[in-house]
């Protein structure tokens, strides 16, 4: 252990850079040998520089109480998530226990670290090109999300709380109120039986020479039985409840608290009412009853169901509150249903939807995006799409709405509702219909052309799903056709990460119909995408782009070759991820079919193997056919 001390860095610090430097050097030595790109393939990575988690070499990295080392980012976040999710503390290698989370920096495998990719420059540029800018932003945005979330649990159960003791405290109060209304009332009958109890019971009082025996109450009256002395008479007990089968009765000009038995309460019923005026509730809240019978209205009780009383004094607020507290309410709607399943569902059961679908056309601009926000957190558990709610949040009648919202004057509130929107239609062919026939698309190309970064990704982002099941539907084809122009302009947008979504979006359009696939190419877009493919990033969705330009088109079969796509698609068929040498594939193919100039040169380029053996089934039968003469045809041109 004594290696991964810190004590003394700079001993550490140069035996890491030694050490870095050796492994460097063997690298050197395989590269005078052979030829740098096969050095590179065949010079690996040592096994102790590579975080097991991430499968990526470190930048910062630490070992845990086992002894296992990790990248100190990924083992924060699994532990993070243990203590999320309620469970111990376990090693990600070995699933055993780990005594303790500490986490000792390693500075001498840091340096060493610095010292190789220092010498292997490719490294560090396959590291950063293989993991795409949509991912890695998501990553943030997980983390962000997850440390917004740890930020805000405390003040947020601390708020359920308080508004949880101030409806229990208002519904002390009502009941209270209720018990001196039956007081005066019958107070006011002199025929009543409680008043000739309570006659009788200070008359015994007053003639005893000592205190009064304690009276036995009915079976189920008490915990213990023992009825309150005169002393008591101050304090009232905790209020019982109807399920107990006992009232608590304080009479006026008494200092003795009178507990009456089931019996004797119900027939006191009968006589408040005959003699007293028929009280209405409100329509939110049910009469009270007495030992389990309905109340004074005529309504059926509603059925007992275990509601958190702040979750249904925020839809009480929902349904009758001012502008500023059904803001509120929703505010806490949105945090309370935020990544928890439970929760979601527990505001979808009570009829929390409606509402809040209601409230997406308020004329508060505040209320319009809380409320816009809220259905979002519904429609997301876990950074995943809640598909039970994706589908009822629909059925809530939220797509018109929110697609008005598209057109709202505040930017945010736009975001928002494209957001929103955008996971409604994840892998719902439903929605996604329901969303472009709704006018969607329309007010999606105003925001593509006037909006800034995070408008533009989510618009992008929706018109991509909303390309996915609209297939044949001609207003829809024409809609989509118009976003082309901004979306091929976005290509070279200042954020990289609207030139990724702008990119993956016009893939998705270009496999929707042959004419948007034509637009795309006359609109300038080949160039920016072949670019893309020779830099560090967005080589995955420009190879899709591509493929899907090239698809049996053969004037975009043309340009993307004249642009210089072929060499770069070939370079990527030995790329380090499998999915990038597969879609490289697939797209070269895309270019080679029924065009000769095209095939013959993929196979000048070295790629027609390669590109072979990475196709599957018939497809990779066809092109070994078309192919296989190629090579004797090359020799000669």
């Amino acid at each position: 252990m004594a290696s991964f001390s810190s004590n003394v860095p700079s001993r550490h610090a140069q035996y890491g850079e030694h050490w870095g430097e050796g492994a460097a050097r063997c690298f050197s030595l395989e590269a005078d040998i052979l030829d740098e790109d096969h050095a590179v393939r065949l010079m690996p990575v040592p096994d102790s520089f590579v975080c097991p988690i991430s499968a990526a070499i470190m930048v910062d990295p630490v070992a845990t109480v086992d002894g296992s080392v990790y990248e100190r980012n990924y083992i924060e976040r699994w532990f993070r998530e243990k203590r999320q999710e309620g469970n111990r503390i376990t090693s990600p290698i070995t699933g055993l226990e780990l005594p303790s989370a500490t986490l000792m920096p390693l500075v001498a495998l840091q340096r060493a670290i610095e010292a190789y990719l220092a010498h292997r420059p490719e490294l560090k540029r396959e590291q950063m090109a293989g993991r795409s800018f949509e991912e890695a932003a998501q990553i943030l945005q997980t983390d962000l999300f997850e440390k917004q979330a740890a930020h805000a649990s405390t003040q947020d159960k601390l708020k359920r709380l308080k508004q949880a003791n101030k409806a229990l405290l208002r519904a002390l109060h009502e009941a209270e109120e209720r018990i001196l209304h039956l007081e005066s009332q019958c107070t006011g009958q002199s025929s009543s039986p409680f008043k000739v109890a309570a006659e009788a019971s200070a008359t015994s009082a007053t003639r005893a020479s000592k205190p009064a025996p304690p009276v036995r109450r009915p079976p189920g009256l008490g915990k213990d039985g023992a009825a309150s002395s005169g002393d008591e008479g101050e304090t009232l007990p905790d209020m019982p409840t109807a399920s107990q089968g006992r009232v608590l009765v304080r009479w006026p000009g008494h200092s003795t608290s009178v507990l009456l038995g089931g019996a004797l309460f119900a027939l006191l019923c009968v006589v408040a009412v005959v003699a007293m005026p028929r009280v209405s509730a409100p329509a939110s809240q049910p009469l009270p009853t007495v030992l389990g019978t309905p109340g004074l209205s005529d309504e059926p009780p509603r059925q007992e169901t275990d509601v958190n009383p702040a979750l249904a004094m925020q839809l009480e607020q929902l349904h009758g509150g001012s502008t500023e507290e059904k803001q509120k309410a929703v505010f806490m709607l949105r945090i309370f249903a935020a990544e928890h399943a439970e929760n979601q569902a527990a505001v979808v059961h009570s009829g929390g939807l409606l509402p809040l679908v209601g409230l997406l056309q308020h004329d508060a601009s505040g209320l319009r995006e809380e409320a816009a926000r809220a259905l979002w957190n519904l429609a997301r558990n876990n950074k995943e799409i809640n598909a039970e709610n994706q589908v009822a949040i629909s059925r809530a009648g939220a797509i018109p709405p929110l697609v008005r919202l598209l057109d709202d004057d505040e930017q945010r509130i736009r975001v928002v509702a494209a957001a929103v929107l955008n996971d409604l239609a994840a892998d719902n062919s439903e929605n996604q219909v329901a969303i472009a026939q709704g006018g969607a698309i329309g007010p999606l190309v105003r925001i593509l052309k006037r909006d800034e970064a995070p408008a533009l990704v989510m618009a992008a982002s929706l018109l991509k799903n909303l390309a996915a099941s609209t297939a044949g539907d001609s207003q829809v084809t024409d809609a989509l056709m118009s976003a082309v122009p901004p979306l091929v302009a976005l290509l070279r947008a200042d954020t990289l990460l609207a030139q990724e979504q702008a990119s993956s979006t016009l893939g998705a359009l270009a496999a929707h119909s042959r004419g948007i696939q034509a637009a795309i190419a006359r609109e300038g877009a080949v160039t920016p995408l072949v670019e893309r493919l020779r830099g560090d990033m967005m080589k995955g969705t420009a190879i899709v782009a591509l493929r899907n330009l090239a698809a049996q088109h053969p004037e975009n079969q043309a340009s993307i070759a004249k642009a210089g796509a072929i060499v770069p698609l070939v370079k990527l068929l030995e790329d380090g991820m499998p999915a990038v040498r597969e879609e490289a594939a697939q797209a070269l193919w895309n270019l080679a079919q029924d065009n000769v100039e095209n095939q013959l040169g993929i196979v000048r380029a070295g790629g027609s193997a390669p590109m072979v053996a990475l196709l599957k089934g018939d497809t990779q039968e066809q092109a070994t056919l078309t192919l296989l003469g190629l090579s004797d045809m090359s020799g000669t041109g």
